[in-house]
């Protein structure tokens, strides 16, 4: 980890001795990553999820049966260090030892990160070997900081990361029952590494019904393109941004869902904002912290 003792040169000199910052050679087409997942997940029918309680972090952690065998989609991999006592690795460890020894576990055959915020993908360092095996899926480096660089050069070295241009607007659509939306819609008050960042819809072909997981994208970065738009029918969404205050007008127009479930320990006031709740409240039947899971996770049936 870099210290706050770094000076400004010296985080500028470690970023460009991880200099793959997105741009040219080190991008992926939409259709390139779309034949690279669908060798992985074209005939799955996703079953579960798992959301962990991890604080003001994702990780979620999906998973089902085809025919060829169980497969598994990691989307995110982040743990809270803000909000625990201490601040600390050991305070981490202290609150979440459960889901830690999960990610200790999982053996994932994606990984795919929303963004490259801290909270999204710092989890790494628990987990085992296994997870430097399968292929990611992430947004460029333009804003990636030291750590999010180090991890994600070391990958696309070995051949297993896959970036998509932070400045396009991309869909991609595995099989029939997974799509991955980048936007790059920009939100006023909101950063430019979460509007940049990839949702996740899965569809139940089954049962007509849709999940939605939005990383940090706010609810005005989604657009009509591939029908990701907020007025679709979700039954479960992972709500953005671990509940934080942003613009709601969006979820006026969607239908009734079940379960808005929120990222966060709830021990500030921002994450989750009290009128998000309440906003959310209106349109689904349970609002529900990932801190006040009884066990490691919260659990999705699709």
């Amino acid at each position: 980890m870099i210290g706050q003792s770094a000076t400004k040169q010296e985080i500028e000199n470690i970023k460009k001795a991880y200099s793959c910052n997105g741009k040219g050679s080190c991008l992926s087409t939409s259709l390139y990553i779309q034949n690279k997942l669908e060798n992985i997940f074209k005939n799955v029918k996703f079953k579960y999820a798992k959301v962990y309680k991890v604080g003001n972090a994702n990780c979620i952690y999906m998973y089902s049966t085809c025919s060829n065998g169980q497969r598994r989609l990691l989307y995110d991999i982040g743990i809270g260090y803000k909000g625990t006592s201490g601040n600390s690795s050991k305070a981490v460890k202290t609150s979440y030892q459960p889901s830690l020894t999960a990610l200790s576990e999982i053996n994932p055959s994606a990984v795919v990160i929303s963004h490259w915020d801290t909270d999204h993908f710092i989890g790494y360092v628990y987990a085992s070997e296994k997870i430097y095996d399968c292929l990611w899926v992430s947004p460029d480096l333009k804003r990636a900081g030291v750590n999010a660089r180090r991890l994600a050069v070391y990958l696309y070295k070995s051949g297993k990361l896959l970036m998509v241009d932070s400045s396009e607007d991309d869909f991609i659509k595995v099989g029939d029952e997974l799509e991955l939306y980048k936007s790059n819609k920009k939100v006023k008050g909101t950063t430019p590494i979460n509007c940049e960042g990839i949702s996740i819809k899965i569809y139940n072909t089954k049962k007509g019904t849709s999940s939605l997981f939005m990383g940090d994208v706010p609810y005005s970065s989604l657009t009509t393109k591939a029908n990701f738009e907020i007025n679709s029918p979700y039954k479960t969404m992972v709500v953005p941004h671990h509940g934080a205050k942003m613009d709601y007008s969006m979820l006026s127009n969607i239908k009734k869902g079940k379960r808005a479930i929120i990222c966060a320990d709830g021990k500030n006031k921002y994450h989750p904002n009290a009128e998000h709740i309440d906003r959310l409240g209106e349109h689904y039947d349970k609002v529900v912290l990932t801190e006040k899971a009884k066990r490691a996770y919260i659990k999705i049936k699709f």
